[in-house]
């Protein structure tokens, strides 16, 4: 749930900067100001981020102040949050909440309405849960290729830090990198989108 939280977080702001603000007509008027494509995109995309980022936040600060109330000790266990974990939870999934953003706003701009790209995002949702999935029902074990996969990477990261073990640099670095640079590239293509008429009027 931690690890989806920037998908649940940002799709509605996704869909209301793309396909929401085209269904109210809104677009046109905004590419009409001073500004190139870019600037607009960047604008727009770091909004969709920051709530990606806030419901990050807010899902890691509530599970921390949840388990001060579970007691497992019976099970020779005693889960808890310290507030240098949640730091490094937070840290980690910053790339994945830029990524989910970005994806989000390339999917609900092909929507020609706000309620058909609420069908896609629930599908685009669970999209990248699907190798983690994968190998968490497969069993397979942490392994250095992992990491070059996007929120497959973050998940290994995120396993480690809930164990209480010291996340690596290199592969926090590996991760985050290869996320990054897709959430961007992503942009990019968004920017050249949105110079297309096409896109703009919802043909």
């Amino acid at each position: 749930f931690i690890l989806m939280a920037a998908f649940f977080g940002s799709a509605p702001v996704a869909i209301d900067t793309t396909a929401g603000e085209r269904e109210r007509k809104s677009l046109e008027p905004l590419l009409v100001h001073p500004l190139t494509s870019m600037q607009i995109m960047l604008g727009k995309w770091f909004t969709v981020v920051l709530f990606g980022i806030l419901a990050t936040v807010i899902s890691v600060v509530t599970t921390a102040g949840v388990m001060d109330f579970i007691s497992l000790k019976s099970l020779g266990l005693d889960p808890k949050l310290t507030l240098a974990m949640q730091l490094n939870i937070i840290l980690l999934l910053v790339p994945s909440a830029l990524l989910a953003g970005g994806l989000q706003m390339l999917t609900s701009l092909f929507a020609k309405t706000f309620k058909e790209a609420q069908s896609y995002l629930g599908l685009l949702t669970f999209l990248p849960m699907a190798p983690v999935i994968a190998t968490m029902i497969g069993g397979a074990k942490a392994a250095d290729w992992m990491y070059f996969v996007p929120i497959l990477g973050q998940q290994q990261l995120l396993t480690s830090v809930l164990r209480g073990e010291s996340m690596d640099i290199t592969h926090f670095v590996t991760a985050s990198s290869i996320t990054v640079l897709l959430a961007l590239a992503i942009v990019v293509v968004l920017t050249k989108l949105l110079r297309s008429e096409r896109v703009v009027y919802g043909a």
